[in-house]
This record gives structure tokens, sequence and C-alpha cells, in this order.
């Protein structure tokens, strides 16, 4: 059984301001923002702006130099605004050592390895869930590690994917490595079996508490669902139905790192990707990922402990998932209401990301410390050596007044970007006049968001 550890680092006491106070702040901060930038997108479109020309050019279907009324005048880009915003361009090496062969190979590698060793753990490690570090490195250490992993390097995990890796060689064994042979995907596939992959995973996680025998089913059923419809659909699959790799894409789209035109590493303005249009299926994903969010931090308030006292067994369980459900189905709903203006759903997953940011800064900080001393025990003597005293984790890592103001910045921050993407997209879709309109659910949610989801996080008990 995993520890639920999830809220153990920086708690109210350890923030900045009282937590009624930062209540205040974080909604006012949401609001403010979408206030000053509708204001600011109104005044821009009442006060007139003489438009420079920077030439006359003909009508359509006119010569040059004819008498015809020139067309509009067309304005150049601000400078220094190119179509995807100011870059900088990283030192060559980095882009030399990204995309050398030996290092994508290396971490497929790894990948691969990783998992068999996962797999190894779960089937013949030690029956102790404590002791067996298995759901630790599973949905622990790896799925909240994608969080700053897809944050520093977009697209990283799917190199790393050992799911990739397995359909890749099948297809070199099937004498098909280009994939040529594979059905297209369904027409709006979009998100949509990724959501029902993370709501099995969530409740793994969450109210099956990553039990052995549950994990080692799951593993097992869901590599070879992915890894089958992988051969039917190509590798092209898994951008739409992995789990883990759509989690890394809605992270990835707050990373500051990109290519350029050229191919090389830059680090950049994020906003035209996080304005990018969200695949179908976008609002349930975004819901099921807060959703369990929120379950974790509503199962560990005080309240809940004593509504759970003495349940056990499936009673126990029974209770966490009706509580995950509930979370989900108000996510979803409240998500769904911000998004009923379509354009504006990107907007939705900033946010999603300072959820993750919330609920698993505390678990990989301290559990990825504890899942390397018990990989650290199997170097030296193997398996056998497995114990709970292998758990070594130091919760002084990091003092608590820091921990606390770096997840509440790491939370806040995704809201205000959420602001500034839906402001964007409300104006390009709607132009500024209904713009104020279109954006005022999605500004509504994203305030509550702010607010509930830190008064559920620093609740906890």
């Amino acid at each position: 059984m995993i520890p639920v550890i999830a809220h153990g680092l920086g708690d109210a006491a350890d923030l900045p301001l009282p937590l009624p106070l930062v209540l205040i702040a974080a909604g006012g901060a949401v609001l403010g923002l979408g206030t000053a930038l509708v204001r600011r997108s109104d005044s821009a479109a009442t006060s007139p702006r003489p438009a420079t020309a920077v030439a006359a050019r003909p009508a359509p279907g006119t010569r040059s130099g004819s008498r015809a009324t020139p067309g509009p005048a067309v304005r150049e880009p601000a400078e220094g605004r190119p179509g995807m915003g100011r870059r900088l361009a990283l030192p060559a090496w980095v882009t030399i050592l990204v995309d050398e062969p030996l290092t994508r190979a290396g971490l497929r590698i790894v990948g691969l390895l990783g998992a068999l060793l996962v797999l190894a753990l779960a089937a013949f490690g030690p029956v102790d869930g404590q002791a067996n570090p298995a759901p630790r490195l599973v949905l622990l250490v790896v799925w909240a590690g994608l969080v700053p992993l897809s944050l520093v390097a977009p697209g990283a995990w799917r190199t790393l994917s050992p799911l990739r890796t397995l359909t890749s060689l099948l297809a070199r064994m099937s004498g098909d490595p280009k994939e040529g042979d594979v059905r297209p995907l369904p027409r709006g596939l979009g998100w949509w079996p990724a959501a029902g992959a993370l709501a099995v995973l969530a409740v793994v996680e969450g109210p099956l508490r990553g039990e052995l025998p549950v994990l080692l089913i799951f593993l097992v059923a869901y590599g070879l669902t992915q890894v089958g419809l992988a051969a039917v659909y190509g590798s092209r699959w898994y951008g739409h139905a992995e789990a883990f790799e759509v989690l890394a894409a809605v992270v990835g789209r707050l990373s500051p790192f990109a290519r350029g035109a050229d191919g090389r590493l830059e680090l950049c303005n994020p906003m035209p990707r996080l304005a990018a249009p969200a695949p179908p299926g976008a609002v349930l994903v975004a819901g099921i990922l807060i959703g369990s969010a929120l379950a974790d931090f509503v199962t560990d308030t005080p309240a809940w402990s004593g509504l759970a006292l003495g349940r056990t067994g499936l009673a126990a369980i029974g209770l966490e998932t009706a509580a995950l459900a509930c979370c989900v189905a108000v996510a979803t709903a409240v998500a769904a209401a911000a998004a009923s203006a379509r354009p504006l759903t990107p907007a939705l997953l900033p946010p999603v990301t300072g959820y993750l940011i919330a609920h698993y800064f505390a678990v990989f900080l301290i559990e990825g410390q504890a899942g390397l001393s018990q990989l650290s025990a199997i170097a030296q003597g193997g398996l056998r050596t497995l114990t709970t005293a292998n758990l070594v984790a130091r919760y002084d890592l990091l003092p608590g007044p820091l921990a606390a103001s770096g997840q509440l910045l790491g939370f806040l921050v995704p809201h205000l970007i959420g602001v500034l993407v839906g402001h964007r997209l409300a104006v390009t879709s709607y132009g500024p006049q209904r713009a104020r309109a279109a954006q005022r659910p999605l500004l509504g949610m994203l305030a509550i968001s702010a607010v509930a989801g830190i008064a559920l996080r620093y609740s906890a008990a």
C-alpha cells in the first residue's frame, strides 16, 4: 500500500500569510487580472488609432499604377514579435546532445529496463506494499516526476515511453518500421481514450492505494491493451490514448522550451502553444486530473477522517471511490460550463498543471528519496534485502515555509496563465466587443478553482 503523505510538507502553518488572506489574495489576483485585461482590450477597441500604411497595395485584380482605389492598408507586425514570440536560442551543444542517436537510444533503453524492473518487483518482490518499491516508483515517482520533466523537456516522455519502444521493436520485427500498413486513426478520436485510461489510473492510485496485486494486473492489462491497439493504429495512438503521454502533453504546453524553424532548441514565449486548439476530450481530461487531485485533498481533511473512521476493506474503497467520482463529476461539469465557448477550451489546461504541482510536490520530493533508497538496497543486496527499514527520506530537505510558498506559487501562477490564455483566445475568436461576455464563465471558473483548490489543499490534516 502506498503511504499517504501528499500533504506532509508545506502546510497551512507554513504559508506566508494566514489562510483566509491567502484565499482572498488568490481570488482577487485571478479576478483582478481578468478585469484589467478586459478593460485594456475595451480601451484599445474604443480608442481611435491611425493605421500606418506600409505600402498602398492595388486592389485584387488591378495592376500597379492604375487609378483603382488601393485595398486596405497592411500593418507590419510589431517589432520583436514574430509569429511565435521572442526566442532565445540555446547553445548549439544542447540541441546536438538531445538529437544524438546514442542519447535517444539510451533513454529508450532506460525506459524499457525501468518498466521491466517495475513488473519484476510487482510480481516477485516483497508482498508488503510498503517494502515493495513498485507502487512507489510507478504511481508516485514516475507519475509525479512527469510534471517537472515535461516542464523542462516537453516531449521527453515520447522517447522514454516503454510502450513506444515496444511498438517500434514490433514494427521492425514485422517488416514495417515506418508503420505504412497501419489503419488511420478514427475521426475525432482526440483525447477520449486517454480520459478513460486516466480515470482507471486515478482509481488504482487513489481508492485502491496501488495494492500490489491490483497494480500488477493493471500494468499488464494496460500495457497489452495499449501495445495491441498501437499495432493496429500505429504509434500515433499513444498521443491520443496513453495516460502518461497525454499528461506530459498537458503539462508540456507550459514549457518555455521549443524548437525553432531550424530545429534548434530555444527558450521562447509559450503563449502560442498554450493557445493552440485543444483536442476533443480535453475538457474531460482536465476534469479527471483536477477532480482526482481534489479528491485527494478532500480525503486528507479532518472532516473526512471522521467520516471514514471505522470503515475498512470494501467499505473504505467504496467511500473513497464515491468521493473521487463526485470530485471528478463536479470538476468536469464546471470545466464544461467554463468552456461553453469552445475556442476557450485551451485555457482550462494550465490550471491542471497547478493542481498537479500542489498535489504531487511533496509526494515526489519525499517518496522520490524513499524510492531511491529502496533501489539502492536492491543494487547492494538484491530483493531479499527489501524491508520497510529501507524507506529513508528527509522531511527537512526543504524548509516548511519555502515548500509551502513554492507549492502556492506553483498552483496559482498556472491559474493566472489560464486567465491570459482565455483572454487572448476570447479577443481573437470573438473580437474585443464580445470578448468580455465570452470569457466571463471561464474567469469565474478560474477564480473558484484557485480559491477552492487552495482551501482544500491547506485544510488537509
